[in-house]
Order: structure tokens, then C-alpha cells, then sequence
């Protein structure tokens, strides 16, 4: 699935959300090609989204 928007409107935070509740019941997957590891990191432990089973891989 592809998301697509303008800068700084949550499209993150919003996948995010959505992979943490997958990850509750199977491992789950975020790729970034815009967003660093850290920076995918800082936005999922703003709203408590982190969770072992979800990963993340960034391409910068």
C-alpha cells in the first residue's frame, strides 16, 4: 500500500497506528524511503506505539 499527502499531516503517525494494531497478532513492517530509522522510531514512541513485533527499515 502506498500513502501519499503533504508533508506534516500525519501520514505517519497514522500507519503507525495501524501496524501497531496488526502487530498485535502477527509481526508487521514499515518501509520509509522518507523518514530515517530514528526518526520512524520518535514518532512511534510519542503516542506509546511501539511494540516488539513491529519493525521498520528506512532506505536514508
Amino acid at each position: 500500500m502506498l500513502i501519499g499527502g503533504d508533508p506534516d499531516i500525519g501520514k505517519l503517525t497514522l500507519l503507525l497506528q495501524a501496524l501497531s494494531e496488526v502487530a498485535h497478532d502477527r509481526r508487521a513492517l514499515y518501509i520509509s524511503g522518507g523518514e530515517s530509522s530514528d526518526q520512524i522510531a520518535l514518532s512511534a514512541q510519542r503516542p506509546g506505539l511501539l511494540d516488539e513485533h513491529l519493525n521498520q527499515a528506512s532506505e536514508l
